[in-house]
């Protein structure tokens, strides 16, 4: 992506709290655009260095009343309103990137915990831009989000007029979901296989639970159209993203749940695979004692298989609906019962 589309995603990246890997040959801008966004929403800016660090510098043990404690470093941020960039991760040791392992994951380091409203993010230098690179463990690269920034005249001729006055256009945070949303569960319920995916040389992003949760977390932020895709790469991996995607225009073309609900004995069935399990999740995620005897209508027209999906899922979302009329009937049906059980 470009400046403009990369200075909008890092917003979004700040807003769903997951921490972006900023991947670009040098003197493209990533450490400009971050400084930008920085200086739109008024935060602390901290450059930490680790090629100038050793492990031992991220927290220099000394004791105490005969106890050993560690001495946080002073870049840390103290503050809510703080973006820390970790830059030129990859040409630090191995081992200094390691280090982070815990800052960047569970936003610690020892006895100090990063503040709620800081965030972390990385830059660095792909292998193919001749930097002192060292391939940085797939467990680092697994706690990013991946963007990959280009160059191009336009957005250059932005910054060339502009400079440091360049107009950063602001992104408003929309709340995070506590559960992994239902488009995602119905996608990898559909494919199942691609849930953990063995990382691959050619690509930062590949997918995991951890990474899948990343997903979410930016989908709940419903990025613009212009960097939505690179957004699910950059969490999940291009193959899978590029699947996902597929998914959702599937997922978008659903009929209308209240359409299912005012006509449920007529209303249009999906035909292709996926779209029968995007549909079975569509209405278990829309599931409640109001709609149900609709929506059990209407997925008994469904195959039976579908029909038990949608029991278990609507069971894992809300236990007590197996004490509705509509879902009790389904559940002693013999076509469910006898795969359910």
């Amino acid at each position: 992506m470009y400046s403009k589309q990369f200075m909008k995603a890092i917003q979004v990246c700040i807003n769903a709290k997951v921490p972006a890997w900023v991947w670009g040959q040098t003197g493209v801008g990533k450490t400009s655009g971050l400084s930008c966004v920085s200086r739109a929403w008024k935060y602390i800016h901290i450059d930490a260095r680790p090629t100038t660090m050793d492990p031992v510098d991220m927290g220099i043990p000394y004791i105490e009343n005969g106890i050993c404690k560690r001495a946080i470093p002073s870049w840390l941020p103290t503050q809510d309103n703080t973006i820390m960039v970790i830059e030129e991760l990859p040409d630090a040791p191995v081992s200094m990137q390691c280090a982070f392992y815990q800052l960047v994951l569970e936003r610690k380091l020892g006895d100090y915990t990063l503040p709620k409203g800081a965030y972390i993010c990385a830059t660095g230098n792909r292998a193919e831009d001749g930097g002192n690179y060292n391939q940085p463990p797939a467990p680092l690269l697994n706690r990013f989000l991946h963007i990959n920034l280009e160059s191009s005249f336009d957005s250059w001729k932005d910054w060339a007029i502009n400079g440091d006055n360049l107009k950063v256009e602001l992104v408003a945070p929309k709340p995070i979901s506590p559960s992994i949303r239902p488009e995602i569960i119905g996608f990898f319920e559909f494919r199942k296989d691609l849930l953990v995916a063995q990382p691959n040389k050619s690509e930062f992003a590949f997918c995991t639970p951890r990474s899948v949760e990343m997903l979410s977390r930016i989908m709940d932020q419903q990025p613009d159209t212009d960097i939505a895709g690179e957004l699910i790469n950059g969490c999940i991996g291009q193959g899978t993203g590029t699947e996902f995607l597929g998914f959702m225009r599937i997922w978008r073309s659903l009929p209308n749940i209240s359409a299912i609900e005012a006509s449920p004995s007529s209303a249009p069935l999906p035909f292709s695979l996926s779209e029968c399990y995007a549909t079975t999740t569509y209405l278990s995620a829309n599931w409640n004692p109001t709609n149900s005897g609709a929506l059990c209508e209407y997925i008994q027209r469904m195959s039976p298989e579908y029909g038990c999906l949608f029991l278990r899922d609507i069971n894992h979302r809300k236990p007590q609906s197996i004490t509705v009329p509509s879902v009790m009937a389904m559940l002693n049906n013999a076509k469910y019962k006898d795969i359910l059980f």
